[in-house]
C-alpha cells in the first residue's frame, strides 16, 4: 500500500513513514489555518518518528523540522 507520496525511496511503504506522511498531512493544514494546532501536531510527528522510525523516516523529520517554522 502507498502512501501517496511521489517519492520512489519510500515504496512500498512502511507503516511508520505511512503515519508520518499523515501527519505531515495535518501539519501543513493546521499552518495554513492555526499556528497552535500546527505546534501540537509537529510535537506529534517527531515523537512518533523517534519512538517507531527507520532511518528513512528519521531524515524525513530533519527535513520537515528544518522547512517548518517554530512557533
Amino acid at each position: 500500500m502507498l502512501c501517496g507520496c511521489v517519492h520512489d525511496w519510500c515504496r512500498p511503504c512502511s507503516p511508520e513513514l505511512r503515519d508520518a506522511v499523515r501527519l505531515r498531512a495535518r501539519l501543513v493544514q493546521a499552518i495554513l489555518t492555526r499556528a497552535s494546532d500546527a505546534v501540537r501536531l509537529r510535537a506529534r510527528l517527531v515523537q512518533a518518528i523517534l519512538t517507531r522510525a527507520s532511518d528513512a523516516v528519521r531524515l524525513y523529520a530533519r527535513l520537515v523540522q528544518a522547512i517548518l517554522p517554530r512557533a
